[in-house]
């Protein structure tokens, strides 16, 4: 059946788009994957770099744990709505763990975040970091309303 659990740590090791996007384009690949563990903070990955990542994630439907960590880089609203668009179809998703701290993203980019979330129903842990961003009130309210919509989160 294939690769079931995966862990990356790739911190600081001066990764581009380039890079994240090879590393996309093989997550999509690995449809078995349940469990995904991807540390990718304080590199230099941009929304050309969040696009291809998306599309790997949305490969992977049958996802149940994912920690995906991009803190520090240079993901912005454009790139937020395209890994949101990955987790728009992870419906299974029991575990969501995303660090986006220190990426410039602003309430676009946090409201279509909380659309994704908002659309996984079993979601039992959620930890959303996004510290030092631009999230307004208005990304704060999309937040809220998305974790108030999750009837089985526990934590």
């Amino acid at each position: 059946p294939g690769l079931r659990t995966l862990a990356i740590t790739l911190v600081a090791n001066s990764i581009r788009d380039w890079g994240c996007a090879r590393l996309g384009e093989v997550l999509g690949g690995l449809t078995h994957l349940s469990f995904l563990d991807l540390l990718l903070g304080g590199n230099a990955i941009s929304p050309d770099g969040c696009v291809v990542l998306g599309s790997g994630l949305s490969a992977l439907h049958g996802l149940k744990h994912l920690r995906l960590h991009l803190e520090d880089s240079y993901v912005r609203d454009q790139g937020a709505m395209a890994l949101a668009s990955g987790l728009e179809v992870m419906r299974d998703l029991r575990l969501l763990e995303l660090q986006l701290g220190d990426n410039r993203i602003g309430r676009q980019g946090v409201e279509a975040l909380a659309v994704a979330i908002r659309g996984a129903v079993h979601l039992e842990e959620l930890e959303v970091h996004l510290a030092n961003n631009e999230v307004l009130d208005a990304g704060c309210v999309a937040l809220a309303h998305a974790c108030t919509a999750l009837k089985s989160l526990k934590r």
